[in-house]
């Protein structure tokens, strides 16, 4: 007798990549105008981005934390500036904890 050959079960589909979330996440920030989206592919989609895109992906959640009007700008802001006080979107930082849109 053959042995009848068993389906192997899909591999679970891997969360996006770090580079595809933050892609994601700018275009629908900046194209779509969907800051909640853009919120969930960097908070809940695989976890926090970390490495190189790190920085980009914190700014883009002070970015759409203004543009939701959800309170929490100050508390990224200030995130932000304690972890790279001389970062590429400081001024991003600063003008959030001043309450002017970025």
């Amino acid at each position: 007798p053959t042995v009848a050959s068993v389906p192997t079960p899909r591999a679970a589909a891997s969360p996006p990549s770090d580079v595809a979330r933050v892609h994601e996440a700018a275009k629908a920030l900046r194209h779509d105008g969907d800051a909640e989206r853009a919120l969930q592919l960097l908070e809940r989609s695989g976890g926090p981005v970390t490495g190189p895109l790190a920085e980009e992906a914190l700014a883009l959640r002070i970015e759409a934390s203004v543009a939701r009007g959800d309170g929490r700008q100050a508390k990224l802001a200030n995130a932000y500036l304690a972890q790279y006080p001389q970062g590429r979107y400081r001024e991003l930082a600063k003008k959030a904890l001043s309450g002017s849109k970025p």
